[in-house]
């Protein structure tokens, strides 16, 4: 990649020499627009989202764009944490107006930034939270409940059932999207999997699963299709039915979509690893029960059924499991003392286990985003890239170990 060629990152003088050279090609050749794009190109690879924004939009005035590049880059800023970047980009776009293709993705993504924003620390910002679904009620009221507003409608739902304790309000959202006429079959098949999530929240499971049956019908070659597939055979997995759960995974192990992929392995290990090999099917009943309850947010029960579990059954093969799902509730109460022991213990006894990498990479997390323990979170990337190096966290693992450290060497196990 020209990137690559350039030596941009491994020879940081070089990046240097290239915004020099290109601002000098900017003013010496006004008329041609491969030097600006080039100059958004250079700022996008350093990551100066801000820099960038300037010239993308002067490019967009120049050339009467609708507003592709810019929205383009808001993404790539809001993916990369730079928000407020983001939200200018998005802005600029919704300011073309209401005549132009992209107005209503950058409406709605202007509320979804700030929704990322409020979800990002833990506990989520519950204020914050509220005032946002208030304001994507405003843009419905000022746009209108339409095909074009249906994504926004779907998002207000998100935050009201799973953030702000209002899922009967969300249903009726959600179903009122679904009779809107002339909806896109694909935006009403991203809506009702929303729905058939809000569904399995508010332990309406069997809707829910009639709800992804019918997208898998609709949609049987397509990424929405196994999106729904695992959907129900997550709902085959907390309802303790796991060998139908098992062989809808194995089938989306080979999807096409990574995310998916991930987690339908995720789970398969899950049910390879505790109930595959074990005559008694309690204890995995028991988990499962804990872990939709977990998804309810619904914390001291998923707690107690645990602690139940590991009373009835000590030393158990879901042992590392349980301090796993432990830890992430003691985090999401901001107990962080308790999610690193937690952790920990995992590591340290469950070392040659699949959960062992994931309790390495939250413990980094927890160093790094929440203690600023810098020198301790690089400790911690570090072993992932050199103990656990087969494990998914390890590219996101190496990214942040060379960002602490400026090593922009291909560090390698």
């Amino acid at each position: 990649s020209l990137n690559r060629n350039l030596r941009l990152h491994t020879e940081p003088g070089n990046g240097e020499i290239v915004r020099v050279e290109l601002l000098k090609a900017v003013r010496n050749y006004p008329d041609d627009v491969i030097f600006p794009e080039m100059l958004v190109w250079y700022f996008t690879q350093e990551k100066d989202f801000a820099s960038a924004f300037i010239h993308a939009r002067a490019l967009d005035l120049r050339l009467k764009e609708i507003g592709i590049r810019l929205m383009e880059l808001g993404n790539t800023s809001a993916a990369n944490d730079d928000l407020e970047t983001a939200k200018k980009c998005y802005g600029y776009v919704a300011s073309k107006g209401e005549g132009t293709p992209y107005f209503y993705t950058a409406r709605n993504e202007l509320l979804q930034v700030r929704f990322h924003a409020l979800t990002k620390s833990i506990p989520s910002d519950f204020v914050g939270l509220t005032e946002l679904a208030a304001d994507y009620a405003a843009s419905i009221i000022d746009l209108g409940a339409k095909p074009e507003t249906a994504i926004m409608l779907k998002n207000r739902a998100h935050i009201l059932a799973f953030y702000l304790d209002r899922g009967e309000e969300a249903m009726v959202i959600m179903e009122e999207i679904l009779e809107l006429p002339g909806l896109n079959k694909r935006v009403a098949a991203a809506c009702k999997l929303e729905l058939g999530d809000i569904y399995v929240f508010e332990d309406l499971v069997w809707d829910a699963s009639l709800l992804f049956s019918q997208i898998i019908l609709d949609f049987k070659d397509d990424p929405l299709g196994h999106e729904a597939k695992y959907r129900n055979a997550r709902i085959s997995y907390y309802t303790g039915d796991f060998a139908w759960a098992q062989t809808q995974l194995d089938v989306l192990k080979a999807s096409t979509s990574k995310l998916i992929s991930n987690d339908a392995i995720d789970l398969s290990l899950l049910i390879t690893d505790n109930f595959n090999l074990d005559t008694i099917f309690e204890p995995m009943e028991m988990f499962a029960r804990a872990d939709l309850l977990i998804m309810q947010r619904r914390y001291d029960e998923a707690v107690i059924t645990l602690d139940t579990l590991m009373e009835v059954w000590p030393g158990h093969a879901l042992e590392d499991e349980i301090l796993m799902i432990k830890g992430e509730v003691a985090l999401q109460k901001v107990e962080l003392d308790s999610a690193i022991l937690f952790f920990q213990e995992v590591v340290d006894l469950h070392f040659d286990d699949i959960t062992a990498d994931d309790a390495l990479y939250q413990l980094a997390l927890i160093y790094d985003n929440e203690l600023n323990d810098l020198e301790k979170a690089v400790e911690l990337y570090e072993k992932i890239l050199f103990e656990y190096s087969g494990s998914l966290f390890a590219i996101e693992a190496r990214k942040r170990y060379r960002e602490l450290t400026g090593d922009t060497n291909q560090l390698q196990p």
